[in-house]
């Protein structure tokens, strides 16, 4: 089976990244549009179960990281136990039951293609660390609704507006005909 062309990430001219409330429409349906053929949409729409060992090693890793910036007197344990490692076949490229190793470079794979597609990473709010889904949610939430920002920026087009006095706007039947 090969990996190559299907997990490389998407990458958008730079017209086409996401730049804010003007072009989250568009940009979203380019990037569903790229993304559905090789499953990404799943990963983004959370709908892949994360394989057990990778999420309970991911939460460790995390927590380990908090513990080195608090640490804390060390009490005697008992030695844990070694997992035992899972060898399994590879997983159709849509399914959403994907070994671990086929999970972790799958969700790179789709939070990769949401960062490099966005003008302003730093600005959008996403951590680069999360999850996709979790990031596509966010982006939706940010440009995806009416918010005031949307909605000042519409006021202003509009309030730029001109209208010329020199030229017909009525047709012969008393109709707009063109507003431009």
């Amino acid at each position: 089976m090969s990996l190559s062309s299907t997990l490389s990430p998407i990458t958008l001219a730079d017209k086409d990244k996401l730049k804010g409330y003007e072009n989250y429409a568009s940009w979203k349906i380019l990037m569903e549009a790229h993304g559905k053929p090789k499953g990404l949409h799943k990963y983004w729409g959370g709908k892949i179960s994360i394989p057990g060992g990778y999420e309970s090693a991911y939460e460790s890793a995390a927590s380990e990281d908090e513990d080195k910036d608090n640490p804390k007197p060390e009490k005697p344990t008992a030695p844990k136990p070694t997992p035992s490692v899972k060898v399994l076949g590879p997983t159709p490229l849509h399914s959403t039951t994907p070994s671990e190793l086929e999970y972790e470079l799958r969700e790179s794979v789709a939070m990769s293609s949401i960062l490099i597609n966005i003008s302003d990473i730093y600005g959008s709010g996403i951590n680069p660390n999360q999850k996709s889904h979790i990031a596509w949610k966010h982006l939706a939430n940010l440009y995806g609704r009416a918010s005031d920002r949307a909605r000042n920026m519409r006021e202003e087009a509009l309030a730029n507006c001109k209208l010329e006095e020199s030229g017909k706007v009525a047709g012969e039947d008393g109709h707009i005909t063109s507003l431009f």
